[in-house]
């Protein structure tokens, strides 16, 4: 960046792409004033925007149905280019869309890019997991306790979809006695922390009723953003988004 008087100039320096935020400070007789902004450097990533108007990167998909993500964003996309990093489920790609199908249960990553005038943009990261809709496969389902995570703890829950009066500990070690349900048994559960760009952060297991439990982990080393978490159990794996805002 080089500048002048009141105006600046600025280079590439490499292969850069995204977003980037200049910050000038203007001295004046009656003090300093930093300004900021925003700008697009590059070619603009692929965005998938919800209803609500907020960037959605987690997709949860059922089984033995054939389900899309078609991106609109950014408009002045030449080309288009999907991988699919991770997870056994197939992937039919035709230019800014995607179609998705599994028969069984499974979750994985997918990386999309797009290329206008300025080359390709960087890398938009996917979670796509497939569960069985009809409530079978014997595991349940998972949610975040809270998310986004603040206070440094991520709760992961499970519960029996066949016991409503289940309830869960709030995070604290099961006692067998309370929280195993007729006929559960006891699993290996492992758990994966990756951050926003695919790369694994932690890795943990834990043996809990894959019927009812909770299971806490202390988040509080982590900066705050977007992070993906794994949990498998046998042949079944599931992938969630998660924030932290600590």
């Amino acid at each position: 960046m080089t500048t002048n008087g009141n105006s600046a100039t600025l280079t590439p320096n490499g292969n850069f792409s995204g977003t980037a935020i200049l910050t000038a400070t203007i001295t004046t007789d009656c003090g300093n004033f930093d300004v900021s902004k925003n700008f697009q450097s590059g070619a603009q990533r692929p965005i998938y925007y919800d209803l609500n108007g907020e960037e959605q990167a987690s997709f949860s998909f059922c089984t033995t149905y054939y389900d899309n993500i078609n991106f609109t964003t950014p408009f002045s996309a030449l080309e288009w280019e999907w991988n699919q990093v991770s997870g056994n489920f197939n992937m039919l790609v035709t230019n800014n869309q995607a179609q998705f199908y599994s028969h069984f249960p499974t979750s994985g990553i997918v990386t999309v890019r797009a290329r206008d005038n300025c080359g390709w943009s960087v890398p938009t990261f996917l979670v796509i997991n497939f569960s069985n809709c009809s409530g079978g496969g014997g595991f349940g389902t998972f949610r975040m306790a809270q998310n986004p995570v603040n206070g440094g703890q991520l709760t992961v829950v499970e519960q029996d979809p066949n016991n409503s009066n289940a309830k869960s500990q709030g995070g604290k070690k099961p006692n067998n006695t309370q929280t195993k349900t007729s006929g559960a048994e006891l699993h290996n559960v492992n758990f994966e922390l990756y951050d926003f760009t695919g790369l694994l952060q932690a890795s943990w297991s834990e043996q809990r009723d894959t019927q009812n439990w909770d299971y806490s982990f202390d988040v509080s080393q982590y900066e705050n953003g977007h992070y993906f978490i794994r949990i498998s159990c046998g042949d079944i794996s599931e992938m969630y988004q998660i924030v932290i805002d600590n």
